[in-house]
């Protein structure tokens, strides 16, 4: 009995003992590592070894950090907090992205893989960009991208994407511009060349007067189309109808009472056919090289030139015409008098030098 009660004391002593037996760090690290070359678990360790990260839980890390820095992060600051070697952060973060693409918080990796950051941190600053563009009315992408840290194509991707709902404007070569901005300008633009009663050239108007260029280039186009301002552009200068009328009226004025109008003087008024523009009220008119002459002149010269064959003389066509009329033209003008057409194989008259019929 003294034997069994021996070891019944015993046995409750070994009971009662920690388990001896224990693995160490080291152990634990190499069982973990060797299950992870056999495919059986994935896991990562960190850069001190003295941690060990599922996949999944490096994915909840850098979203969890990403968050607390305000939806943008750089992957080399995730490196460091996360404490494991850039290729995993990468990878996760590729995981991360495709995981969440096309939902409400999505994730995206800018800046040539440098950094990442959420679809509610781009929704954030295209908000705040709103209100300052309410107050100025413009600015450029280009700005954007500058002060964002983002290059251009990307800025311009994220602005479009946000154009009529976040972003209360419109977009033209890269600059956003506000509605009420674009009517402030239109109206400016409207007020300024309805006074214009002479042709002006556009880009110095636009700088005098401060306009953006680009909108007011489009409001002017859009405005001389609607036939809200009278004129048209003759490439960048701007030529009201009124000035134009008074120019036309001016040169049918001067045919009227000169008898001629040569064309240097035609292209001073902006006319480049004078004879086609001439003849709508002079059909009569007679168009030379340089000139356009009026029929009642012609006539004039024609009976001169008979007279002389009458009196068996000559005449100098030159002192019956006006002194600004070419050479070339008087020539061409006198050579058109029917005295000098040939009845038969005789001339009633000849064309000496030009400008002298002789009988």
């Amino acid at each position: 009995m003294d034997e069994i009660a021996l070891l019944q004391q015993q046995l409750a002593a070994v009971q009662q003992q920690e388990a001896a037996l224990k693995l160490s760090d080291h152990n634990v690290v190499d069982l973990l590592l060797k299950l992870q070359q056999l495919g059986k678990l994935q896991v990562i360790h960190t850069r001190t070894g003295k941690q060990f990260l599922t996949p999944l839980q490096v994915q909840r890390e850098i979203a969890d950090y990403v968050t607390l820095h305000g939806g943008r992060l750089s992957l080399t600051e995730l490196e460091k907090l996360i404490d494991v070697d850039r290729s995993h952060v990468e990878r996760q973060t590729a995981v991360l992205c495709r995981g969440n693409r096309g939902h409400k918080d999505s994730y995206h990796v800018v800046n040539n893989g440098e950094e990442l950051l959420t679809s509610w941190y781009l929704d954030g600053i295209m908000e705040d960009t709103d209100v300052l563009l309410q107050e100025s009315g413009t600015t450029s992408i280009g700005d954007l991208a500058q002060q964002f840290g983002f290059a251009v194509d990307y800025m311009r991707e994220v602005v479009r994407a946000r154009l009529g709902s976040i972003l209360k404007a419109r977009e033209r070569d890269n600059v956003l511009y506000t509605d009420t901005y674009v009517a402030a300008q239109k109206a400016r633009v409207r007020g300024v060349f309805a006074a214009v009663t002479r042709p002006v050239f556009v880009p110095d108007v636009l700088r005098s007067f401060g306009f953006d260029e680009a909108v007011a280039n489009e409001a002017l186009t859009e405005l001389m189309q609607t036939k809200v301002l009278m004129g048209t552009l003759r490439g960048r200068e701007y030529v009201p109808y009124v000035f134009m009328a008074a120019q036309r009226e001016s040169m049918y004025s001067f045919f009227q009472q000169n008898g001629y109008l040569e064309h240097a003087r035609a292209r001073e008024l902006q006319v480049t056919r004078p004879y086609d523009f001439l003849k709508k009220r002079f059909p009569d008119a007679v168009p030379l090289q340089e000139s356009v002459v009026s029929r009642d002149l012609q006539l004039q010269l024609e009976g001169a030139v008979e007279a002389a064959v009458n009196d068996a003389t000559f005449v100098d066509v030159r002192l019956l015409l006006p002194s600004a009329l070419q050479a070339g033209d008087v020539a061409m003008l006198l050579a058109m008098s029917p005295a000098l057409e040939k009845a038969g194989h005789v001339s009633k008259a000849y064309q000496i030098a030009e400008c002298y019929a002789v009988s």
